[in-house]
């Protein structure tokens, strides 16, 4: 999905439980494209973890979608 695309996903659930939240994964396929911004200068070490570094890519981009889920929460606030 690209710029301000968007998917909702609606399905039945059980009441949450008190002082519980839940959270969802889904799995999903296709091609993934490494936005890069265009300017500034390439984060070089963080390229070579990146590629030397088993699993870094993984937890970069789990880092990355809890942050932009706790920016989502706060502007709801």
């Amino acid at each position: 999905m690209e710029g301000q695309d968007s998917v909702e996903l609606r399905f039945a659930v059980d009441p949450t439980p008190s002082g519980r939240a839940r959270s969802y994964l889904a799995a999903t396929t296709g091609w993934y494209h490494f936005h890069t911004p265009d300017s500034g200068d390439p984060d070089w070490a963080l390229a070579e973890r990146l590629i030397q570094e088993p699993g870094a890519i993984s937890r970069l981009s789990v880092a990355r979608v809890n942050e932009a889920l706790r920016s989502m929460a706060a502007a709801r606030h």
